[in-house]
Formats: C-alpha cells, structure tokens, sequence
C-alpha cells in the first residue's frame, strides 16, 4: 500500500508540473503549442537576403534607365555646371542659354551668358579663356565694330550680357546680343580671321546641332579695381562649363 501510495503521489506531482509548464508556455509564446514551437534560427538571414535582392533590383533599374534615357545624364551634368558658376566669385554666370549652331562648314556657334560680379569691388574684362585659347574683343552689333572687353566694366553686384549672334532665332535675344562672341570648333582650323571668336579644342555639338557641350579651362581674366589701385587676375572655373547644343539656326 504504501508502494502504491509513493506511485501515486509521483504521478500527481508529475501531472501538475507538466500543467505549470504548458501554462508557462501559453504565456511567454501568447498560446502557441509548445510542442510545436521551434526557434527561427534563419529568419534574420532571409531578411537580409530579401532586402538585398531588393536593392539590387532597384540599382538595376535605375542604370537600365540611364541607359535608356542618355539625356537624363547630361541634363545632371548641366545643372551642375550652372549650380558651379552660379556660385563662382567675384564673376559669376547667373544665366546662360543653349548653343545654336550656324552650318557646319562655318563651325560657327552662338550662345548668351549673363555675368555678374559677385565680388566686393569694381570688375573690368579684359579676356574671356577657353582652353589655351583666349580672346579680348568682342563684335558691337549696333555699330558694327570690333571693340575691345575692356570696355565691359562692374561694380559690385552689377551684371552684363555676352554673346549671341544677334541674327535673330530661338534664344538669340534672350540676353543682351550687343557684346558679340563666337564659338568655334576645331573642324574649322585655328584660323582666328576674326578676333572675337574663340576656338574650342574638342567639337562642341554634333552634325544636326544637337547633344551636350562641354567648355573645358573656360574662365575669364579682368582687371580688379581696389582703391584706385588695378590688379589683373584670371579665373578659370574648376568645373567645366557645359551647356545644351539646341540645334540649328537658319539665321545664321
């Protein structure tokens, strides 16, 4: 009896800690059946994997669609460029348009940039630089003559208009087209038969005038006029200035 007693009581006490244990379980895993519960060892590395092959899919898509639209490259890159000199000192390039290309036989090419002294004393041009080319005249449309850069001068926070053919055509009365420039490419030789045009060394827009331009070393030189005092100083931007090639102008 006494056997039988001892077997009796184990199993009473083995019934009631087997319930405290599912009772635990039912509150630490919010009633999953402990039987059944193993830890997920894996989930975390899944996770990962999941998110990485999400990233890899949007990365490709986005080198997809630069390859399908070039374009969007070279509108980045123009923005930069403007944002860069927008930001030069003490002459800046607050506005500047397309190129229009004339035919191109003559190589000849036009665009209008707005200039502006950013600095705290008095400006006088003297050259405007591209490349190891330069020039220090400009074509005065209303009169019809060469006159020199010099004649360009600012004060502080003052601005004027370089460039444009002044024929007429999309873009060419933006800005001021009475301080005339030309842009030429390196198809029509290193002639400078005419004093205000300025050769790039590397072709600028494609046969139909269109695609992106890059003006490699532009800059300019001036005179910086500090209590009477004149100091030359030359700057060339750090950036390349790159502009939208527009297309053709009939005018030309």
């Amino acid at each position: 009896m006494a056997g039988f007693s001892l077997r009796a009581q184990g199993a009473t006490q083995l019934r009631t800690a087997s319930a405290s244990s599912r009772a635990r379980c039912r509150m630490h895993f919010a009633y999953a059946k402990c039987a059944t519960y193993r830890p997920m060892h894996g989930q975390g590395a899944t996770e990962y994997l999941v998110l990485l092959a999400v990233v890899l899919i949007i990365s490709l898509v986005a080198i997809a669609l630069l390859g399908f639209f070039p374009g969007m490259a070279g509108d980045a890159k123009i923005t930069e460029s403007q944002a860069y000199w927008k930001g030069a000192t003490p002459l800046a390039i607050v506005d500047v348009s397309g190129i229009k290309s004339c035919s191109v036989e003559t190589g000849a090419r036009y665009f209008n940039m707005k200039i502006q002294n950013t600095g705290s004393y008095r400006i006088r041009l003297s050259k405007i630089w591209l490349g190891r080319e330069n020039i220090s005249l400009y074509n005065d449309v209303s009169a019809g003559t060469e006159k020199p850069l010099a004649n360009i001068e600012m004060g502080p926070g003052e601005e004027t208009c370089i460039g444009g053919a002044g024929t007429g055509g999309e873009g060419s009365d933006t800005f001021c087209v009475m301080h005339q420039i030309t842009l030429m490419g390196p198809a029509t030789g290193q002639t400078h038969s005419i004093e205000y045009e300025l050769y790039a060394s590397q072709e600028l827009c494609d046969a139909n005038g269109k695609g992106t331009a890059e003006l490699k070393d532009f800059g300019f030189e001036y005179v910086q006029i500090i209590d009477g005092t004149e100091i030359t100083k030359k700057e060339i931007g750090k950036g390349n200035l790159i502009l939208k090639c527009d297309g053709m102008d009939d005018a030309c």
